[in-house]
């Protein structure tokens, strides 16, 4: 019982630092790779599950609307982010 409650206060607070964190720093392929769960070289919404961003900007960066995103639309979406996150601190 304690290790399931254990487990349950975790999952959440990891999936928020992680929703919390900015877009992936540095080499955008690396971690295009890393997603890739299925080793398909593509990135679709379930590979991305928990990173609320890039889910936001899916359908944006998703040019061709195959429902999955290549690496090439995979750095469109990070910039998309980026763009968002410079929007927001102008605003403060």
């Amino acid at each position: 019982m304690g290790r399931m409650f254990f487990m349950a206060r975790l999952f959440p607070a990891l999936a928020f630092l992680l929703a919390s964190f900015p877009a992936f720093p540095g080499d955008a392929s690396a971690w295009f790779r890393k997603l890739d769960k299925n080793h398909d070289g593509y990135l679709d919404r379930k590979e991305l599950a928990g990173m609320r961003r890039h889910l936001a900007v899916f359908d944006q960066a998703d040019e061709n609307k195959d429902g999955r995103l290549s690496p090439e639309e995979f750095v469109k979406a990070e910039s998309l982010i980026q763009e968002a996150r410079q929007r927001r601190a102008v605003r403060g």
